[in-house]
């Protein structure tokens, strides 16, 4: 997660206590061949399936009338604990289904915010078996992450995380947390560079922590986001940020709620992008929420046009009843406040009749109301759509050249 943008949270949201912190039959000519990079899950027979929205927002306090109303369209808001509850009031009298979760990092906590020190510091830090320590017995720092510290997730690192979530949740307006940072493997971590000792300030290599930390991190991890879940307030929602694209062992051995696929469409190869949509087809099979979350991801300059490319990865791996799509413009999440809203990726396409497959060189889905197109590559393709769709800007087609790195959604016409 972008912890630049983290790095201005308050650390206060106003309640009465402090928080923590901050492949079926295709189209026209051409050859259609199933494509798949792993190995992922059928499609699921829907009776009703939708792509929801979803929008990112940290960093901000407050949002006035109409920022309230931009963001009440989408049907998930992820944002962080300094969000008043007088604006997640507006939102939820605007759009009472919209699903709020709030962020709590699950590894890692900053003593700084916004310049002023974490209200919570004091007690974190007198607790020094919450955090991380390497082999010197020394608390390990994020060197990328502005000032945060690792924490131990097998300490009362877990106890004060549960409490400080059920705080947030004791909001009326709040629905569930969203835990930030469940790493994959915290070895490829530290081999990226990534932690550094707080007290020498030596970038950190595996071989500074203990074996059994390292061997037993997705073991430990799997027991952390169980006892957080299991012992958050009942009813509510638990998703993470996983960066597992070949596996999902977090969604399949805990009872969490959901995940994000945080820089869904923004992988640097063809294959780890597939990997990344074969992953949503097979997470999103277990009917546990499915965030596909990215940033401008083309090449091209952040705009609608890129927005599209990663709304058609996105309809390529929905596989279930629970899927939301998160886009934004903003090098930093929450520098647009809501106003990256864009009706024109709403787009109702009713259910899939199959997985994604290949067809006349670029990705094709076929849906009961229309089709989708993805060119995640440097080419220009020209496809006969072998009959007439609507584009989301109301234009009839029945042929399309699709542009590099470039998606298209297209709307049955009668």
């Amino acid at each position: 997660m972008n912890k630049k943008a983290l790095a201005c949270l308050t650390f206060t949201l106003v309640l009465s206590v402090p928080l923590l912190f901050s492949v079926s039959q295709g189209l026209g000519n051409g050859s259609q061949t199933i494509v798949n990079f792993g190995t992922i899950a059928p499609a699921k027979p829907m009776a009703s399936m939708e792509l929801k929205t979803a929008i990112v927002i940290y960093g901000t306090i407050a949002l006035d009338a109409t920022q309230q109303a931009n963001v009440a369209n989408f049907d998930m808001l992820v944002t962080g604990v300094d969000m008043t509850q007088e604006t997640l009031a507006g939102i939820k009298a605007i759009n009472p289904n919209i699903k709020i979760f709030v962020y709590i990092d699950t590894i890692a906590v900053s003593k700084i915010s916004n310049t002023k020190e974490n209200p919570l510091w004091t007690t974190i830090d007198a607790h020094e078996d919450w955090f991380m320590h390497n082999k010197a017995g020394n608390r390990v720092i994020n060197n990328y992450w502005w000032g945060w510290y690792l924490m131990d997730i097998n300490s009362g690192w877990r106890d004060f995380y549960v409490q400080q979530a059920n705080i947030l949740l004791s909001s009326p307006y709040v629905d569930g947390i969203f835990g930030d940072d469940v790493l994959n493997e915290i070895r490829w971590t530290i081999t990226a560079g990534v932690f550094s000792d707080a007290v020498t300030n030596a970038v950190l290599k595996t071989s500074d922590f203990s074996s059994s930390y390292l061997d037993n991190w997705k073991s430990d991890m799997v027991n952390f986001l169980n006892y957080v879940k299991n012992h958050m307030t009942a009813g509510t929602k638990f998703i993470i940020n996983s960066e597992e694209r070949t596996t999902n062992v977090y969604l399949n051995q805990t009872n969490v709620d959901g995940k994000m696929g945080e820089g869904f469409a923004e992988s640097p190869t063809v294959a780890r992008l597939m990997e990344s949509i074969d992953g949503m087809v097979r997470d999103s099979a277990t009917g546990k929420i499915f965030l596909s979350e990215s940033n401008a991801a083309s090449p091209y300059a952040p705009t609608t046009r890129s927005a599209e490319y990663c709304y058609a990865a996105t309809f390529l791996g929905m596989n279930g009843n629970e899927c939301y799509f998160g886009y934004n413009y903003g090098q930093y999440y929450g520098y647009e406040q809501g106003n990256n809203y864009m009706p024109a990726l709403v787009t109702n396409l009713g259910n899939p009749s199959g997985v994604y497959y290949q067809s006349q060189g670029v990705y094709m889905r076929d849906f009961t109301g229309g089709i989708v197109l993805f060119n995640p590559s440097d080419n220009s393709y020209t496809i006969n759509l072998g009959n007439t769709y609507q584009l989301t800007n109301g234009t009839i087609v029945s042929s399309i050249t699709l542009d590099p790195w470039s998606g298209e959604i297209l709307l049955s016409h009668v």
